[in-house]
């Protein structure tokens, strides 16, 4: 996410988080088995060019709770139906020290299994 405030300050924040699952099974003549595993990682990078002033520092942390909210809804909604006709529906014309903003999300999901049958 990249920020520009109305005084010319440049915020990038960025997010990676990553969660591992695997699972394997085997079945056997004497029972079965099944192993899961899991691991997480995250990362948060913020970078500030130039001084944010405390209007900024409001601005930035509602705009953000905003795209949150937004981002939650989006994935929980359909996103050809929105629920609203305001021409400012998650409410980000009052955010006045901050000009510009531009917000990229993307998810990838993997997945595998490995099963081992034998009898």
């Amino acid at each position: 996410m990249s920020v520009v405030t109305a005084e010319g300050d440049r915020i990038t924040i960025s997010l990676a988080a990553q969660v591992r699952y695997a699972a394997s099974s085997q079945t056997g003549p004497d029972g079965s088995s099944q192993t899961v595993e899991t691991a997480s990682s995250s990362q948060l990078r913020v970078a500030v060019q130039g001084d944010l002033s405390e209007a900024e520092l409001k601005d930035l942390g509602t705009l953000l709770n905003k795209l949150s909210q937004a981002t939650t809804d989006a994935s929980s909604t359909d996103a050809g139906h929105p629920s609203t006709t305001s021409a400012d529906p998650a409410g980000f014309a009052g955010l006045t020290s901050l000009a510009a903003f531009r917000y990229r999300s993307q998810q990838t999901v993997e997945a595998s299994s490995l099963v081992d049958l034998r009898g």
